[in-house]
């Protein structure tokens, strides 16, 4: 063999015991360190989203009601006696005005119903029964109801009133058991003299010689319905 093919084997031979070393050997080369990779694995990180339960409650359900409510009234009446038409005491002057109409006097003279009702009126008694009168229902006026029928000459001589009595109509008014007349007499010491209605008029009276009759001036007072007392109307 020749020293060229020599060195051939002795190089092929170096290769191969490389290379059996590196199989054996993991490749590394005699005498040299390696370092080996190293790898870092990151750990798993796991995020778990949990559903938290709300601790808010849902609000409770509501629920109208409506009641109805009744109300009870109680309506209390009072009834009160009926008023009592009295002459009290007797005067030369005006009766107590009872209508709301200026200047009319005693209740007026429009009663509204054929009955006189309860109040004091002022006419003209015509005629007397036993037990009944009849009576022409008039107006006593004053100022200012009587302005407008007053002349110079009734202003001048200090006349401020005016009877008016436009309405024919006679009434027949009831009389009541002990009703009295009051009499005028202004020649004594009192101006009225009380008389029993079945008395009336009596005889020598001035003021009454006109009664009864159609120019015979009262003022009747009126309770329940029938006349509890009579007064003669006074004029100068």
């Amino acid at each position: 063999m020749s020293h060229g093919s020599t060195r051939r084997w002795a190089a092929v031979a170096t290769i191969v015991g490389l290379l059996a070393a590196a199989c054996s050997g993991g490749g590394a080369t005699p005498g040299a360190t390696t370092a080996a990779p190293t790898t870092t694995v990151a750990p798993s990180t796991t995020t778990t989203t949990t559903a938290v339960p709300s601790t808010t409650a849902p609000p409770p359900a509501t629920t109208s009601s409506t009641v109805a409510t009744t109300t009870t009234t109680t309506t209390t009446t009072t009834t009160l006696p009926p008023r009592v038409y009295l002459v009290g005491t007797p005067t030369l002057g005006l009766p107590e005005k009872v209508s709301t109409e200026p200047g009319v006097q005693g209740s007026g003279c429009t009663p509204g119903t054929d009955a006189l009702p309860a109040g004091i009126w002022f006419g003209y008694l015509v005629a007397t029964g036993a037990d009944s009168v009849t009576f022409d229902l008039a107006c006593y006026l004053t100022e200012p109801a009587s302005t407008p029928y007053l002349t110079q000459d009734d202003i001048d001589a200090g006349i401020t009133w005016y009877l008016r009595n436009e309405n024919p109509k006679l009434r027949e008014v009831p009389v009541a058991d002990g009703a009295v007349v009051y009499q005028l007499d202004l020649t004594g010491g009192s101006e009225f003299v009380a008389v029993p209605f079945p008395q009336w008029p009596e005889p020598g009276r001035y003021y009454s010689s006109m009664c009864p009759g159609a120019e015979c001036p009262v003022w009747l007072f009126v309770n329940g319905g029938s006349v509890t007392e009579i007064m003669e109307a006074y004029f100068p």
